[in-house]
């Protein structure tokens, strides 16, 4: 794929393996207010980018904030951050991207003071050319990068992303949608939106590259 300048990639889930600390943080925020929490698959199957909804549907209370809930999110995280790795062969995917000359971005709804934590404490820091957190609207997000790197044309570029979200939003204005099978929404799922591929090995996707 030699007319590709540029990798943008989501965090959660699809670089970072949290899948069990965020479900931690789910039954927590559950068990704060005195409320059952969903189990694990139907978090899995659920959960999008719109979260607030999927809490108030099993029954956490309107009153309570997302910030709120946030709050109580990152002092699991803080805690059990330690447990979390990167997926396998993720970091050498972005390093041969950049090795490529490749242009590398990250486009995340994670709190941005978090993120870049996170990606210092994984020693990430200067590998990304563009990270954008915080982010609640991942089409606007995906054309400010394009926009970042003057790709005009969305065909120049491709997103790594684990939600249902993130595919469409890539799909919706041209990029590329590498839809990763082993994040937080499953395979199943991520297949029905149609996206350029999918995969659930990092390794798959360095070969189908030939990178290596």
């Amino acid at each position: 794929m030699k007319s590709i300048h540029l990798a943008i990639f989501d965090w959660n889930g699809t670089l970072l393996n949290d899948l069990a600390v965020a479900y931690k943080s789910v039954k927590k925020i559950f068990k704060t207010f005195g409320v059952s929490p969903p189990s694990f698959q139907e978090y899995r199957d659920e959960i999008q980018t719109n979260y607030r909804g999927f809490y108030l549907d099993h029954g956490i209370p309107f009153n309570v904030t997302n910030e709120r809930m946030n709050e109580i999110r990152h002092t699991v995280f803080k805690k059990n951050w330690q447990t979390t790795k990167l997926h396998a062969q993720a970091l050498q995917f972005v390093l041969l991207c950049k090795n490529n000359s490749l242009k590398t971005a990250i486009v995340s709804g994670e709190t941005s003071a978090i993120l870049r934590k996170r990606l210092s404490q994984f020693g990430l820091e200067n590998i990304f050319d563009s990270i954008s957190g915080d982010v609640k609207n991942k089409k606007v997000a995906l054309r400010n990068v394009l926009d970042e790197f003057s790709i005009k044309n969305p065909k120049n570029a491709f997103y790594v992303d684990d939600s249902i979200d993130g595919l469409k939003s890539a799909l919706y204005i041209g990029i590329y949608a590498f839809a990763f099978g082993k994040g937080y929404c499953p395979p199943l799922k991520l297949s029905r939106t149609n996206p350029t591929l999918l995969f659930n090995e990092y390794s798959q996707l360095i070969n189908l590259m030939n990178f290596v």
